[in-house]
């Protein structure tokens, strides 16, 4: 269409326009609410053509429930009085269907400005309305879907600036939506810093670095201050955020914290340098223990596990199997054992210790075996230990051996059975001797007491015959004394002790009777008897006698003939007490201990009178003991030599080493 006069075609022009617009549906509506006139863009919006909608009233393109509203006729007012109406309603097609129209409708007037019509244009938003309905419920879901996230999240602008921050956000930075909006990664207070300790620059935070690079950043582990004072660690992700065409619109963080785990991180770290320092100290301590090992005198192994695998031995251990501590470690103890042993030895000396987890001890044990290198068929002996070595658990995990060869030991035990067994069969022969050579000698010398007792008597002796047999009676008293001796040695030692018989006595009387023997006996000799208290009581008066005969001439034989012997016999409360002293030489100190013992004399002293084999004092010490009582003895040289006797006053109880 060609104008050749803009001017005077201004309303073609106007008309052309309006029909040829096919995205908004313009038409004219007069004061009475028909319409006048219809765009194409009314018939594409609508559905009707202009035929059918010109007279009709425009309230037929609202729904129906709006008609009986009146919202036809109340736009109409609405424009004719104000001038104008706008709004988006719901608007009725041809063929039914509902559309949303964005609807301006303007009062139109003529030149001399009075109201001659309406014009309406009306769009179709329905499209944009439901893409607006698509996003509002895409922010609602994806706002529920933020809330519900256990991580935090925070979006960005441009410049780093907090734009958004959803309640896990809110909870794990300890501030509040409002706070933490307009925040920015250069804000002092967030006091950010690295795992080492340094500062957290504002402009490396991770949702800066994606800002800047338009790359993504993971596990940046940032630790911030919160407000209460305490610190959190946070593993933070961040990545930019692009429009359509790909420019960088801002950028997302999201994080969670770590603070728990880095705690243990921490701890575990600490737990495992603690565990290494252990280890460490552990193996020092074990090599410190290894080196000692090294240097025993005695065999050490330690075994690991059930099979008994040797995971230590030291020198003297690998001597004893007669191999190389390269050849033993590393192996299980059955296969370092000869062959015709090891089963055994397993059995009875492992794995009880493994499986029941207690020690065993083994003394003496008996190995025969055919040596490797030679073939050589040996013995040896071993004293061994076995103890349970256990994990942090408690758990048997091995055992540590400890073992010594003890075949010499057991040896020289043989062979000392062997001479002691030999020495008893001497001592048990001489001793068996001794009573039957003494037993024999009694008849023969009684016999000759006898006769020489009747040839005393014979009136026609003269005075060197009676001299003579003076002399062979003291002989043969002398000898039965002897004889007497040897017997009672002979019973101690070999019969069970000497036999008493306890009766009742007088310890004053029996001392007295002889002294007075004894006194006839040694004449020119000096014997001095002191009596305190009751002396009575149950014991054997001829044993007593033989203590107090045995004492008093042992102190005459050992005492100058110029110094006097002192007897004192007394009564206690319920004892009763012998003492016998001399002032002779000394008993010298070595021989106090064993003056009791058979054999034995006081002094080094030859015996001039020749009656004394050394029995005398041990047969009162026994006599003494079998009453019950107990005998002593002191000597010095200031104070003399001095025998303590005392026994109970009662009866003797009857024990394997006293008769009756």
């Amino acid at each position: 269409m060609q104008c050749t006069d803009a001017g005077q075609n201004t309303d073609v022009l106007f008309r052309f326009l309006v029909q040829s617009t096919k995205d908004r549906a313009i038409f004219g509506i007069d004061l009475q609410g028909h319409i006048i006139s219809w765009n194409s863009g009314a018939e594409h919006i609508k559905g009707w053509r202009a035929d059918e909608v010109l007279g009709q009233h425009f309230r037929m393109l609202f729904p129906e429930d709006y008609r009986r509203q009146g919202r036809p006729e109340a736009e109409l007012r609405e424009a004719f009085q104000t001038g104008h109406f706008q709004g988006e309603e719901p608007r009725l097609r041809k063929d039914g269907s509902l559309f949303i129209a964005e609807v301006d409708l303007w009062l139109l007037r003529n030149d001399a400005d009075h109201p001659c019509g309406f014009v309406k244009v009306t769009q179709d938003v329905t499209a944009r309305k439901q893409a607006e309905e698509a996003l509002r419920q895409s922010e609602a879901r994806l706002s529920a879907i933020l809330a519900s996230l256990d991580e935090g999240v925070t979006l960005h602008d441009v410049h780093g600036t907090i734009r958004f921050a959803n309640a896990a956000a809110e909870e794990k930075l300890g501030l509040s939506a409002n706070h933490l909006m307009g925040r920015t990664p250069f804000d002092p207070r967030w006091g950010a810093i690295r795992e080492d300790g340094s500062p957290y620059p504002g402009e490396e935070h991770p949702h800066m670095r994606a800002l800047r690079t338009g790359e993504s950043v993971t596990g940046d582990v940032v630790g911030i201050q919160q407000e209460g004072g305490g610190r959190i660690w946070l593993s933070v992700n961040a990545r930019p955020l692009r429009t359509a065409d790909g420019r960088i619109a801002g950028a997302v963080s999201s994080f969670f914290d770590m603070s728990r785990r880095k705690q243990e991180e921490e701890e575990r770290a600490a737990l495992l340098a603690r565990e290494r320092a252990a280890h460490a100290e552990a193996k020092a301590e074990r090599q410190k223990l290894y080196a000692i090992f090294e240097l025993a005198p005695v065999g050490i192994a330690i075994f690991r596990g059930a099979h008994h695998v040797v995971q230590y031995a030291n020198p003297v251990q690998c001597q004893f199997w007669e191999r190389r501590s390269e050849e033993v470690l590393g192996r299980p103890f059955i296969e370092l054992l000869p062959e015709e042993l090891g089963p055994s030895i397993i059995a009875t000396t492992c794995d009880p210790v493994f499986q029941k987890g207690e020690s065993r001890v083994f003394t003496e044990e008996r190995f025969q075996f055919t040596r490797r290198s030679t073939g050589e068929r040996v013995e040896h002996y071993f004293n061994f230990t076995h103890v349970p070595m256990r994990d942090q658990d408690g758990t048997v995990e091995g055992f540590m051996a400890v073992a010594w060869d003890a075949t010499d030991a057991v040896r020289a035990h043989q062979r000392a059975a062997v001479l002691t067994q030999q020495l008893q069969d001497r001592v048990d022969f001489e001793q068996q001797l001794i009573g039957i050579v003494s037993h024999d000698l009694r008849t023969p010398l009684n016999a000759i007491h006898l006769t020489v007792g009747a040839m005393a008597r014979r009136d026609e002796l003269d005075a060197r015959t009676a001299q003579s047999v003076l002399r062979i009676q003291s002989a043969v008293h002398r000898a039965s004394r002897l004889v007497g001796d040897l017997l009672d040695f002979t019973q101690a030692r070999l019969g069970g002790g000497i036999p008493i018989a306890p009766r009742a006595a007088n310890l004053h009387q029996v001392a007295r009777q002889v002294l007075d023997q004894v006194d006839a006996a040694n004449p020119g000799r000096t014997l001095r008897v002191q009596e305190q208290g009751d002396a009575t009581g149950e014991w054997d008066p001829e044993r007593l006698a033989q203590v107090v005969q045995n004492l008093v001439t042992n102190a005459l034989k050992y005492s100058p003939e110029s110094s006097p012997v002192q007897v004192t016999t007394r009564g206690e409360r319920d004892w009763v007490g012998l003492s016998v002293h001399n002032q002779g030489t000394p008993i010298p100190p070595e021989k106090l201990p064993g003056i009791f013992e058979p054999l034995q004399r006081a002094t080094s002293e030859v015996d001039s009178s020749g009656r004394s084999v050394g029995l005398g004092l041990y047969i009162v010490k026994q006599l003494v003991e079998a009453h019950g009582g107990t005998v002593d003895v002191t000597s010095t040289l200031k104070d003399g030599t001095t025998f303590n006797v005392r026994l109970p006053r009662g009866r003797p109880a009857p024990t394997g080493s006293r008769g009756q």
